[in-house]
């Protein structure tokens, strides 16, 4: 997995936005790899995880995955909020698929967050195929 970012500041804060964060993601992974994590230890997380990548990465399969994602976030009000859009592409198992992804940020209070995310990936192959949506609220101990 490689990732590389780029930030750019807004000094006139053009609808609002003070800084963006451009970034992409690349997955490549040979027949029979596993996530340094551990599939078991990952599953729990990767069960609510709407990144196209993500999906893609904690799938078992037999032959050599790859994929890359895109996106920028987007930071308003002080970092209070952020916008958060990608596409992703991938070849999970030789079957094309793209993920477009929204994600919303918002700082609540000091030490909680809501967060909400948007995910629509499209296949050749209809296991891959996903609309989903997800909501939270994080409390930070």
């Amino acid at each position: 997995m490689i990732e590389t970012n780029q930030t750019r500041m807004f000094p006139n804060e053009r609808l609002c936005v003070e800084k963006a964060v451009f970034y992409m993601n690349a997955l490549l992974a040979a027949e029979g790899w596993n996530p340094i994590a551990g599939g078991n230890l990952r599953r729990p997380r990767a069960a609510f995880e709407v990144d196209p990548l993500t999906r893609i990465s904690t799938d078992p399969f037999s032959e050599n995955i790859w994929g890359t994602t895109f996106g920028v976030q987007l930071f308003r009000h002080h970092e209070d909020n952020s916008w958060i859009p990608e596409i992703a592409y991938g070849e999970p198992g030789g079957a094309p698929a793209v993920g477009f992804r929204l994600r919303y940020l918002q700082k609540m209070r000091p030490r909680t967050c809501f967060e909400g995310l948007l995910s629509f990936i499209v296949s050749d192959d209809h296991r891959f195929d996903r609309e989903e949506a997800f909501a939270s609220y994080v409390i930070l101990f």
